[in-house]
């Protein structure tokens, strides 16, 4: 850790917290406002950030208030995350519509208003969840953890270097993940692999937030393995969704009582996710992720404490 000025890290850290806590309450006014459709999924990616902050600077963080305040942002997040679906779903169908053969447009136009009803209905409650009181209170919540190390908490050598193994135990479990992915090709473990590469994701970029942490490279890589198993997922909700909504209007006779989605928009679906995997196996092929061992526990101060 030679060469790095703690003081100023300390600075950069400080700064960092004021960006995504700022980024969180601008998204949740936007909510609340409704004068945003992606501000549901900016709040959710802020919330993440403060997460990911708290993870990487664990061992030295009290451990009652630091897990009291990831549940309250975690618990806030999940609930957001329909009306995200809802707007994907809408949207990625209604850009498909001029593609698709007749029939196949009846059913996917049908589907689309069905999830344009939805998420108008859950965007409506997402305001509530994101009250100025709630925003507030989770402000409260993350900014106590800091307090509580008032005094103590200059990121200095042992700090960076706890953060350091953090990331690269998030690296170790995010390859780890990938591999399995690759090789199964399966909905879960594709998904579990776009989590895990989350969480190496967004531990790297707080770290950079701090000192010089990673290269541009590997971000862009991440990024692109992250988006490339973000469509992966989204063509499986699409998939779902259209059976479900299929299954509600089937008649007590087995008869469909409107359109059902046809094999041709079910197999349009799934020749997407086929390019998508292709690609996925692409950016694998360009960065081969050796096994790397997840580094020992550090030693933390006296006090703390490094659940996992």
């Amino acid at each position: 850790m030679n060469g790095i000025d703690h003081d100023r890290a300390a600075a950069r850290l400080a700064t960092d917290h004021e960006r995504q806590l700022a980024r969180f309450a601008q998204a949740a006014r936007h909510l609340r406002r409704r004068s945003d459709p992606a501000a549901a999924h900016d709040a959710r990616v802020a919330l993440r950030q403060l997460e990911a902050t708290l993870d990487l600077w664990r061992a030295f963080l009290p451990r009652r208030p630091r897990r009291r305040a990831a549940r309250a942002m975690r618990r806030l997040r999940r609930a957001l995350g329909p009306v995200g679906e809802a707007r994907m779903i809408a949207s990625q169908l209604e850009l498909r519509l001029s593609s698709l053969p007749p029939t196949d447009r009846v059913v996917a136009l049908e589907l689309a208003r069905y999830a344009r009803r939805r998420f108008a209905k859950v965007a409506a409650r997402s305001g509530a969840l994101c009250a100025k009181r709630r925003v507030r209170r989770l402000r409260r919540l993350y900014e106590g953890v800091w307090r509580a190390r008032e005094g103590r908490w200059a990121p200095g050598a042992s700090w960076l270097q706890c953060a350091r193994d953090r990331v690269h135990l998030r690296r170790a479990r995010a390859g780890e993940a990938l591999c399995t992915a690759l090789a199964l090709q399966t909905d879960e473990t594709l998904h579990a692999a776009r989590l895990a590469v989350k969480r190496w994701r967004y531990a790297s970029e707080r770290l950079g937030a701090v000192v010089p942490a990673g290269d541009a490279s590997t971000r862009e890589w991440l990024k692109s393995v992250q988006d490339t198993l973000g469509r992966i997922a989204d063509l499986h909700a699409l998939r779902a969704n259209a059976l479900r909504w299929a299954e509600k209007h089937v008649a007590s006779d087995g008869a469909l009582a409107k359109p059902a989605p046809t094999a041709g928009l079910l197999e349009r679906l799934e020749a997407e996710r086929a390019g998508c995997i292709e690609e996925f196996r692409r950016l694998l092929s360009a960065r081969p992720l050796t096994p790397v061992p997840a580094p020992a526990p550090p030693s933390p101060a006296a006090g703390t404490s490094l659940d996992s």
